[in-house]
């Protein structure tokens, strides 16, 4: 009948209503949500642009940046806050990891200029040690030398005596110099094997 068909007719577009009605007040209640999320988190995201171009300390702000990233998760957000402030956070991660890059390959560069200036160095203080070394082996040849004709002689034992201790005291100062030589040539060896570890 007319009558009932306009009463649930009426009853119909009240539905609809109250249904539009709370899709209203969802969506406005989303945006202002979405909008003060966006506010918070943009704050963070600046502040962390502003760590990855400033700070030294690398691991610290890779750490800071995961956690802004781990935020973007189930935040309410608009589809293109969301965007802009993704973009502006890989921004701020791939300035990082650049800015890493160039202070590890300095680090590095600096590392070899070091270790260059030991192995040469090394090598230095070796061609000196081995100088002096076989000075120390004819020096000592000369004392033993001597000894043979003073002995064949039938000198005094007194001259023997200081003579047995002078070569004594001679060879446990080669022996020393040579262990030190073989120890530097061992550093330097494993410093080279250390710049070059290809060759």
């Amino acid at each position: 009948m007319k009558e009932q068909r306009e009463s649930l007719h009426n009853i119909l577009q009240e539905a609809f209503e109250m249904l539009s009605s709370r899709q209203d007040h969802e969506k406005n209640s989303f945006e202002l949500e979405a909008r003060n999320n966006y506010k918070q988190l943009k704050a963070k995201v600046n502040d962390g642009l502003i760590q990855a171009e400033e700070s030294n300390e690398y691991k610290e702000t890779r750490e800071y940046l995961k956690k802004i990233q781990a935020e973007f998760k189930g935040i309410k957000l608009l589809k293109e806050h969301r965007e802009e402030l993704y973009s502006l956070l890989q921004s701020a991660f791939e300035i990082l990891d650049k800015r890493m890059d160039e202070f590890f390959l300095k680090k590095k560069k600096n590392w070899e200029l070091r270790m260059q200036y030991k192995l040469s160095t090394l090598t230095t203080d070796i061609f000196e040690q081995s100088e002096s070394l076989q000075k120390d082996i004819e020096n000592l040849q000369e004392l033993e030398d001597h000894l043979i004709d003073i002995q064949s002689m039938g000198k005094e034992t007194n001259t023997i005596i200081g003579l047995k201790a002078r070569i004594s005291s001679m060879r446990i100062n080669v022996e020393r110099k040579e262990t030190r030589i073989k120890n530097m040539e061992s550093e330097r060896a494993e410093l080279a094997k250390r710049l070059n570890p290809d060759e």
